[in-house]
């Protein structure tokens, strides 16, 4: 059995047909397109902003202490 590795990206389809692709570590929309094929390249070339990654470590970490 092969392992399985986690989907980096996320999708959603809007209402008006377009497709967002969510990057799943920092939670930012990557890229808006009216085909899944259109993502790619947007989702190729993501870097997740550090100050981005800080503000979900911290909130990540307030919200288990409560």
């Amino acid at each position: 059995m092969l392992p399985v590795t986690p989907v980096a990206y996320g999708r959603r389809r809007n209402l008006d047909g377009t497709i967002d692709s969510i990057c799943r570590k920092c939670f930012v929309t990557v890229a808006t397109a009216r085909r899944e094929a259109g993502l790619h390249r947007a989702e190729r070339s993501h870097t997740c902003d550090p100050n981005v990654l800080e503000y979900w470590n911290r909130a990540m970490e307030s919200g288990e202490e409560r």
